[in-house]
């Protein structure tokens, strides 16, 4: 029997109006980052493991993600 089925569909099939780059950034200031919001959207579309890594890596953490991806992007997920 299925006990739990989890499905990301945030932004692509239901509109969620931001509710997961508020719940990114409240993360990331309460373990102790400071992101801009320019710094939140560089990771829209990405994994966010690798944002709230990279988003706690002190100045300049706001850098872009290193897959092959473009900010906003519904065809380039990714990998």
């Amino acid at each position: 029997m299925i006990e739990l089925a989890v499905l990301d569909i945030a932004g692509t099939t239901v509109e969620e109006h931001g509710a997961v780059y508020v719940a990114l950034e409240e993360a990331v200031r309460a373990a102790g980052g400071t992101p801009s919001a320019a710094d939140i959207g560089r990771w829209m579309g990405s994994g966010k493991r690798e944002a709230i890594t990279a988003l706690l890596d002190g100045p300049g953490a706001g850098r872009r993600p290193t897959r092959g991806w473009t900010p906003r992007s519904r065809t380039s997920a990714p990998g």
